[in-house]
C-alpha cells in the first residue's frame, strides 16, 4: 500500500508540473530585455504510439508571444516537451523499499531555453528531490580517524546511489560573419565564426543528500548551465580548473540537498561512439536503452548516431521535412565528413522511426545519446560495485575513484608528511616522463620487402616502434614507500649495496659527475633527467643532459643504476630514509587479472584506467588548485570581495558572479612520495631495457630516434629484426598482438606489465620523421601515414608538411568567454622545427645532448 501511495504521489507531482508550466507562461519575466506575454494556445496532452512501440506523451506549448523592450516586433517561441511514460525503476540502497513508475527520457526544445532552464528544470527537479530527501533519510557518517595517516575512509561510497540522471545538450550554431584574413598569414589571428545557442536538452532518470547529473563532456555542456544557476540565492559550489572549466559543480535545491553535475568523460575519456561500440558486443548490457526502445530496433539505437551540427544554424532548419545531404554533415572542427555507412545509418533511423522533420531527428538523436550514456556508465557502476564494492557515482573523476579503490583494496595506511622541509624535498624530486627527438629522420632499407626501395650499397636497416606495457603499473608492483620517514644523520650511504627489494629505501640529494668517455655511448639516452631551462629559454623542460648534476634529488634505485653505468657520485648533501614494501602490488595484480579476463573492450580499457589513474592521484599537485566561488546575491558577493584573499571577479549575468580567491591554506593530504617513487622507478625500467637489452644486443648498430615516457623508436642495422626477436628478445616482449600465424607470435607474456610490444603489430615501418617532441609522423610499407601533433588536429597535417620547417594553418575550435560559447578560426603555427631540448647538428637530423664534450670545443 505504501508503494502505491508513493507512486500516486509522484504521478500527482507530474500532473502539478503541467499546471505549473501553464502558469509560467502567464507570469512576467524579470529579465531586463523582455517579458513573457500571456500564451495564445496550449494544446491538450495526448498519448502517441512511438515508432519503437513505446508510449510517448507529448506536451506542446505553442505561439507564446514575446515583446522586446527595444523593438515592437513579436516573435513566436516553440516549446516541445517529450515524456516517455514506460520507464520503471527500482530504487536501491537507503530507499530500496520505494518502487514506482516515472518518466525516464525527457527532451525539451525552445528558442529561449536559457530562461526556461531555471524555471522548469530546477522546479521539477526540486519537487522530486525534496520528496526523496524527506523519505530516504541521511547517509551514515563514519569518523575519519587519525590524521597522521592516509587510508580508506569513504565507507558510505560503498552504497549504490539509487537515483542518478544522465543528460545531454544540443545547440544551434548561429553563423557570424568572420573577419577577413589571409590564410597564409604568418601572424596568428583568431575570429569568431559561430555563436552556440542552446536548442534542446534531454535527461534520463535512473538518490540521498544529492542527485548526480551526468554529462559526457561536461566541459562543453556546463557553459549553458552555469549562467542560469543564479536563478535564486541558493548556494552554488564549484571545483574549478579555471574560470571557464569546472571539474564539477553543484546547486542547492533544498536544505541539505544538492544536484551535482559530473562529467563521465573524466571517467571514460573516449567518444561516446567508441564506448558504445566497446559495449555493443553484449546487447544485454543495454538494459536502460531496452526500456526506452523496442528490442527490435536495438542494433539501430545502440550505435552512436550522426548529426549535422553546422548545418543547423537556425530554428527554421528544424522544420525541414527531409534528412540533409551527406555533405551537410561536414565538420569544420575535424575537417571531416561522415562515412557512407554513417549516412546510411542516419537514413535508416529516419525511415524506420518514421521521422517527419529534422527537429524530430534531433530529438531522437538526443534521446539515443542519453540512453547510451546511461547504459555505458551504469555498466561501469555495476562492474565497480561487483568487483571493488565502490560506486563511482559518488566521485567526480576516475583518479579520485581509483585512489579510493586502491586504499580500500590494499588496506594500507600511508604516513602523512608533516615536515615542511621534507615535503619540499620530495616535491623537488618529481619529474615527469622523458620525451625527446634524438634523430629526426630515418628510412628503412630492407631487401625483398614489397613497398621498400632497397639500396644494396647501404646497410640493411629496420625501424621499430616499441611500447612498454603498463609502465607505471610495473612500477606500482615494486617496493614503494609508506611510513617511517626521517632525515638521515649519517650520510655515508652506499646505494650500490642496497637491494632493490630492501625493506628500507632512500631519497637522496647528491652531486653527480658525467665522465666524458660515456658521452658518445650515452648520447641517445643520458641518465638522470633534470627540469631546467634550455639555452636561450626561460621555460623549464625535462632534459636528458650529459652535464654534471648539482643538488640533484633522486630515488636510490635510479642513483644505483646510474652509478652502475659509469656516472660518478661526488657528494651526498641530504637523505630521507623510509620503510617500503610491495603494498600496492595486490591491487595492480587484481586489476591486471580482471583486464585479462575482461569480456569486452570496454572492460579492458576500464581496468587499465583504474591502474593508471591511481598514479595520477598520487601525483596530484594541491598547490595548483584554484579557488572560485559563484554567488547569486549582492550580499554574498560583497562579503567575499571584502576578504583579504580576494583576487578578482567575473560577472556572468546580472544574477551570477564568480569570485576568484587566493587560497588561504593548502592542505597537503596526498602521498606524493608514492607518485615520486613510481615516476623514478619507471625510468629505471626504460633505461634498463635500452642499455641492458637493446644496446647490449646491437651495440653501435642501434640508435634511438624518439622516446616518449613509455615508448622507444629505434633505427637498427640488422639482417632481420624478427629473427632477432625470435631468437634473443622474446623474454622481454609481449607479441600477443602479432598475427597468430607470425613466427614470433606468443601469448606467454600477454598483458604483463613491463614487457615491450611492437606498436605496429609486426607491420614494417618505411620512414620516420620528427620535428620536435610530440610532433612526428611515420609511414608504413603500405604507405599508411600516422601523424602525431600535440594540440593540433591530424586533419591539418600531412606527412610532407611534417618535413617542412614551419607551417601555418587555419584551425577551427570551440572556445567560451564568460560561458558564452563560440566557434572560432585561428591562423596558427601548427608545425615548427624549433626543438631546444637537444642541440641540433648542421645536417638537421642528428642531435647531441647538452653537455656533450663536442659542444665545448
Amino acid at each position: 500500500m505504501e508503494s502505491v501511495a508513493k507512486e500516486k504521489y509522484l504521478k500527482g507531482k507530474i500532473e502539478e508540473s503541467y499546471e505549473q508550466l501553464e502558469t509560467m507562461f502567464d507570469e512576467e519575466d524579470e529579465d531586463e530585455n523582455f517579458y513573457i506575454m500571456k500564451r495564445n494556445t496550449i494544446t491538450k496532452r495526448r498519448r502517441m504510439e512511438s515508432a519503437e512501440g513505446g508510449l510517448v506523451e507529448i506536451e506542446r506549448f505553442k505561439s507564446c508571444s514575446r515583446t522586446l523592450t527595444q523593438s515592437s516586433q513579436q516573435s513566436t517561441i516553440k516549446f516541445n516537451l517529450h515524456v516517455d511514460s514506460t520507464y520503471e525503476q527500482l530504487l536501491t540502497g537507503e530507499v530500496q523499499d520505494m518502487s514506482f513508475k516515472t518518466s525516464n527520457v525527457l527532451a525539451y526544445k525552445s528558442s529561449d531555453f536559457n530562461s526556461l532552464l531555471n524555471k522548469m528544470f530546477n522546479k521539477l527537479l526540486s519537487e522530486e528531490a525534496q520528496f526523496i530527501s524527506k523519505k530516504s533519510g541521511r547517509p551514515i557518517m563514519f569518523e575519519e580517524g587519525d590524521d597522521d595517516f592516509i587510508y580508506f575512509k569513504n565507507y558510505k561510497n560503498t552504497q549504490r546511489i539509487p537515483i542518478v540522471i544522465y543528460a545531454d545538450f544540443e545547440c544551434i550554431l548561429n553563423p557570424k560573419q568572420p573577419d577577413k584574413f589571409i590564410q597564409s598569414s604568418k601572424k596568428p589571428k583568431t575570429c569568431i565564426t559561430h555563436l552556440h545557442k542552446l536548442m534542446s536538452y534531454g535527461f534520463y532518470l535512473t538518490s540521498p543528500s544529492f542527485v548526480p547529473i551526468f554529462f559526457h563532456n561536461l566541459t562543453y555542456d556546463s557553459h549553458f548551465i552555469i549562467r542560469e544557476l543564479g536563478c535564486n540565492d541558493k548556494d552554488i559550489h564549484v571545483i574549478p580548473n579555471s574560470s571557464e572549466k569546472y571539474i564539477s559543480f553543484s546547486k542547492e535545491i533544498a536544505p541539505k540537498f544538492n544536484i551535482k553535475f559530473v562529467d563521465t568523460y573524466r571517467f571514460m575519456a573516449e567518444k561516446l561512439s567508441k564506448l558504445a561500440k566497446n559495449l555493443s558486443e553484449d546487447k544485454l548490457k543495454f538494459r536502460e536503452t531496452i526500456k526506452v526502445f523496442s528490442i527490435k530496433v536495438l542494433d539501430l539505437v545502440t550505435r552512436k548516431g550522426v548529426f549535422p551540427y553546422e548545418y543547423v544554424d537556425s530554428w527554421s532548419k528544424l522544420d525541414e521535412p527531409f534528412l540533409p545531404s551527406k555533405l551537410d554533415f561536414y565538420s569544420s572542427l575535424s575537417d571531416e565528413n561522415i562515412t557512407d555507412d554513417d549516412y546510411v545509418h542516419a537514413k535508416n533511423v529516419w525511415n524506420i522511426f518514421n521521422i517527419k522533420t529534422l527537429g524530430e531527428y534531433s530529438d531522437h538523436y538526443l534521446k539515443t545519446d542519453v540512453a547510451i550514456l546511461a547504459d555505458v556508465f551504469e555498466n561501469c557502476r555495476d562492474l565497480c560495485l561487483s568487483s571493488l564494492e565502490l560506486d563511482p557515482a559518488h566521485y567526480m573523476t576516475a583518479p579520485g575513484f581509483a585512489y579510493d579503490c586502491m586504499l580500500k583494496y590494499t588496506k594500507i595506511e600511508l604516513e602523512r608528511l608533516k615536515c615542511s622541509n621534507m615535503l619540499l624535498f620530495i616535491e623537488n624530486s618529481i619529474r615527469g616522463g622523458i620525451t625527446q627527438s634524438t634523430k629526426r629522420f630515418a628510412k628503412a632499407n630492407i631487401p625483398n620487402i614489397k613497398g621498400l626501395n632497397y639500396n644494396s650499397i647501404e646497410p640493411i636497416k629496420w625501424i621499430t616502434y616499441l611500447d612498454c606495457v603498463n609502465l607505471y603499473g610495473k612500477s606500482m608492483l615494486t617496493e614503494l614507500p609508506f611510513k617511517d620517514f626521517e632525515w638521515v644523520d649519517d650520510l655515508n650511504i652506499d646505494v650500490t649495496k642496497i637491494a632493490d627489494d630492501s625493506e628500507v629505501g632512500y631519497i637522496l640529494e647528491v652531486d653527480i659527475d658525467y665522465p666524458k668517455h660515456l658521452h658518445k655511448t650515452h648520447n641517445d639516452f643520458p641518465f638522470l633527467p633534470l627540469n631546467e631551462c634550455p639555452p636561450n629559454s626561460k621555460v623549464k623542460k625535462l632534459l636528458t643532459t650529459l652535464l654534471p648534476k648539482k643538488n640533484y634529488i633522486v630515488h636510490y634505485k635510479n642513483l644505483k643504476q646510474a652509478i652502475s653505468h659509469g656516472l660518478k657520485l661526488v657528494k651526498i648533501h641530504r637523505a630521507i630514509r623510509f620503510s617500503q614494501k610491495k603494498w600496492m602490488a595486490s591491487y595492480i595484480e587484481f586489476c591486471t587479472k580482471m583486464r585479462t579476463e575482461a569480456k569486452n573492450e570496454f572492460e579492458k580499457e576500464f581496468w587499465k584506467l583504474l591502474i593508471n589513474s591511481v598514479f595520477g592521484k598520487c601525483m596530484e599537485n594541491v598547490r595548483t588548485r584554484t579557488s572560485i566561488k559563484l554567488v547569486s546575491s549582492e550580499k554574498k558577493a560583497n562579503k567575499l570581495m571584502a576578504k583579504t584573499n580576494f583576487k578578482d571577479r567575473t560577472i556572468y549575468s546580472k544574477n551570477l558572479m564568480a569570485i576568484h580567491q587566493h587560497k588561504e591554506t593548502i592542505k597537503f593530504d596526498k602521498a606524493i612520495y608514492v607518485g615520486s617513487a613510481i615516476l623514478d622507478v619507471s625510468k629505471t625500467f626504460m633505461y634498463d631495457f635500452h642499455y641492458n637489452v637493446m644496446k647490449k644486443k646491437y651495440g653501435k648498430q642501434i640508435s634511438s630516434l624518439y622516446s616518449d615516457t613509455d615508448s622507444l623508436i629505434y633505427s637498427i642495422q640488422t639482417v632481420n629484426f624478427f629473427d632477432d626477436l625470435k631468437n634473443d628478445l622474446l623474454p622481454y616482449f609481449d607479441t600477443s598482438n602479432y598475427p597468430k600465424d607470425h613466427y614470433c607470435f606468443s601469448e606467454i607474456h600477454k598483458g604483463q606489465p613491463g614487457m615491450f610490444k611492437d606498436e605496429l603489430k609486426s607491420i614494417i615501418l618505411k620512414e620516420f620523421v620528427s620535428l620536435r617532441p610530440k610532433l612526428y609522423a611515420y609511414k608504413t610499407i603500405d604507405d599508411t601515414v600516422e601523424k602525431k601533433a600535440k594540440e593540433i588536429l591530424n586533419a591539418f597535417i600531412t606527412h610532407k608538411s611534417v618535413e617542412e620547417k614551419q607551417s601555418h594553418r587555419n584551425m577551427n575550435f570551440i572556445q567560451s568567454n564568460k560561458h558564452v560559447v563560440h566557434s572560432k578560426t585561428m591562423n596558427k603555427l601548427v608545425l615548427s622545427a624549433n626543438d631546444d631540448k637537444r642541440y641540433i647538428m648542421n645536417d638537421g637530423i642528428n642531435t647531441l645532448a647538452y653537455g656533450h664534450y663536442k659542444l665545448t670545443k
